[in-house]
């Protein structure tokens, strides 16, 4: 009985090593997936930002493009809620409502709402694109993620560079 239970213990103890093993590099892997993909969500929400400047930045209000292109930087917008409400845990809570601000102040240039509304998200949209390209500049956001997190809550939350429109952390 006692060889019986000798020659049962070590493969079951071989296996449930292997086993865990395999769980605990699993679990870091997927760790490693998930921050690579946190990474790229920041780098596309950034690079939706700069669309969005770049599309709005030299244009006035009089200009017959304007509405045109507020409606696309709406879009990109649009496309920064939808990576942000992916990673909503990692994601800092003063850009997600910012982000909503956003959207609804150039939505009401659009529709003729408040012109107020949409020059306070353009210069939101300004202001934020200048700080973070300030403070991010020795950070990759694809390898330090929540390097980048913080540096964008931080952005938002100064009033060195929001002014009196910031946002508290």
């Amino acid at each position: 009985m006692k060889q019986k239970l000798n020659k049962v213990i070590l493969p079951v103890l071989l296996l449930s090593f292997a086993l865990n093993v395999f769980f605990i590099s699993y679990y870091f892997y997927e760790k490693k997936r998930e921050e690579e993909r946190l990474g790229q969500a920041i780098n596309y929400i950034m690079f939706n930002m700069n669309e969005s400047v770049n599309l709005i930045n030299e244009i006035d209000k009089n200009h017959p493009e304007y509405k045109d292109r507020l409606i696309l930087a709406q879009n990109k917008v649009a496309e920064n809620e939808g990576l942000i409400n992916a990673h909503i845990k990692e994601m800092p809570q003063n850009l997600v409502s910012w982000n909503g601000g956003i959207g609804v102040g150039l939505g009401n240039g659009i529709y003729g709402v408040s012109e107020k509304g949409a020059a306070e998200a353009v210069e939101d949209l300004l202001n934020f694109k200048k700080g973070y390209d300030k403070e991010i500049q020795h950070v990759n956001p694809e390898d330090r993620p929540y390097e980048a997190i913080e540096v964008i809550e931080n952005v938002l939350s100064s009033k060195k560079y929001m002014g009196e429109r910031f946002i508290y952390k």
